[in-house]
């Protein structure tokens, strides 16, 4: 019975539908890792079909954070040049799985062009980064932070839900509150070297920075 219900569900993506294979997985299939894992063959995702995005969210959900930072690694062109999944969905699964890909790439996308941002961040949600612990990304989300704190005056980074400001400095006190205290010395050093005074003169707050000094 399981068999076949994993072939009609192979069946349905193949013919480029969703909906019931998704239903079929989270009510009989909600803890099958290695199924999830199959799931992830690209002969299984159709363009703009998001059923990508589901199962790496399962795997995550189940500590398969190694396997899902690997996939996104190596297909994140093939993802991207083929509409199988938007960029900053994979930036959001690479956070997502405590990789430093994630917030690297997001580096290089607000580097590019800070106002974009603006239209990629109703991709993210609170829980993005609140669990992120990886030290390694600590100079990234500094360049972040200062792409921010350079660009943006405080009335946007208030009116904004996720700004590059405001996920920097939660996703910098979520690292500091996972690893040793030399790490969190390391980080405000990190923050002790930035310009306010040009800061201070492009966005007019030092609310951020402060911030930081206060929780690592």
């Amino acid at each position: 019975m399981n068999f076949d219900l994993k072939s009609r569900i192979k069946e349905y993506l193949l013919s480029g539908s969703s909906y019931y294979a998704k239903k079929i997985v989270e009510l009989l299939y909600s803890d099958d890792i290695n199924f999830f894992k199959e799931l992830t063959d690209l002969r299984f995702i159709t363009p703009k079909m998001y059923f990508l995005d589901f199962v790496l969210g399962l795997l995550i959900k189940n500590k398969e954070n190694s396997f899902v930072e690997k996939f996104l690694i190596v297909y994140y062109d093939v993802l991207i040049q083929n509409g199988m999944m938007e960029e900053t969905n994979i930036i959001k699964n690479l956070i997502l799985s405590n990789s430093d890909l994630g917030f690297r790439k997001l580096k290089e996308l607000i580097a590019e062009n800070p106002f974009q941002y603006i239209s990629i961040e109703s991709h993210f949600n609170f829980s993005t980064w609140q669990q992120f612990s990886n030290k390694n990304s600590i100079d990234d989300l500094i360049i972040i932070l200062n792409l921010g704190l350079l660009n943006y005056s405080i009335d946007q980074i208030q009116k904004a839900h996720f700004s590059p400001v405001r996920i920097s400095t939660e996703a910098i006190i979520s690292i500091c509150n996972n690893q040793s205290s030399a790490t969190c010395d390391l980080i405000l050093d990190k923050i002790e070297q930035m310009n306010t005074d040009l800061i201070l003169e492009k966005c007019g707050d030092l609310f951020y920075i402060n911030k930081l000094k206060k929780r690592c």
